[in-house]
């Protein structure tokens, strides 16, 4: 079935259905993006950070991935150079890069995920973030996203460029938020858009919980964190692959 998939991948497709792989492949498939993103974070913060790195800012690095390499391939789809290979080459090997890192890193997830005790007190926290994971898995079905960002990121896979179609209005509405969709599409991955927002509300909750921005008692931060964990408005923004929650990660990083 995967097979089948990319090999349906080396000819111009349009369509949803064309571009993803069923479930629960896709969502397996966005898993291991969004980790490989995060490894390849993790070796250019080390690269430019000499000190440890700070646990605030250790939340922060799939964003910072996921933009600096979006930014790159923004760029070369303006002048037409982010072909369908290229974004398949990139997004394999990003997934081979998670893969190793779930493999490499088992063992020590097991022994922290055995070791590590958290009190009542985050025990809402821990169950809110997991409930937004999940629907950040779910298919997309926000009718914007069906529209003009699944739409622009099929055509840049097509024709490797940037739409630039006066017939097709809605298209001018997407910008670079549309990169992360289609290189998920490129591997089969149709949640990895959605992954994307869940990452920037994660680094949201790690600059919160984390970082000395205000009174240090634990109960006010987590009253805090609840208080932005509770909010309706992310409910339909992690449920989408438009570029919400990823740049107002950004301004919050770019804020501290």
């Amino acid at each position: 079935m995967i097979l089948e998939f990319l090999y349906s991948l080396s000819t111009e497709k349009y369509g949803l259905n064309n571009h993803v792989l069923v479930p629960p492949f896709s969502v397996l498939m966005s898993i291991l993006l969004l980790i490989g993103f995060d490894y390849q974070g993790l070796r250019i913060i080390k690269f430019f950070y000499i000190r440890e790195i700070p646990t605030w800012l250790r939340y922060q690095i799939p964003i910072i991935s996921i933009s600096l390499f979006c930014f790159i391939f923004f760029l070369m789809s303006l002048f037409g150079y982010f072909s369908r290979p290229v974004a398949f080459s990139f997004a394999f090997i990003i997934l081979i890069s998670g893969l190793l890192r779930v493999i490499l890193n088992i063992k020590e997830i097991k022994s922290k995920l055995q070791t590590y005790k958290f009190g009542y007190e985050y025990f809402l926290i821990v169950i809110l973030l997991v409930c937004f994971f999940i629907i950040s898995a779910s298919p997309i079905t926000e009718v914007d996203a069906l529209d003009y960002n699944v739409g622009v990121a099929i055509e840049i896979l097509n024709t490797g460029a940037f739409p630039a179609k006066p017939e097709w209005f809605h298209s001018r509405l997407s910008g670079s938020g549309a990169l992360p969709t289609a290189i998920g599409f490129a591997v089969g991955a149709e949640q990895f858009g959605s992954m994307v927002q869940f990452a920037g509300l994660f680094a949201i909750f790690g600059i919160l919980k984390h970082y000395p921005l205000f009174l240090n008692q634990k109960n006010i931060k987590n009253f805090v964190i609840i208080s932005f964990l509770s909010t309706p408005v992310l409910i339909p923004w992690i449920t989408t692959p438009k570029p919400f929650l990823l740049p107002v990660a950004m301004t919050s990083l770019a804020f501290i």
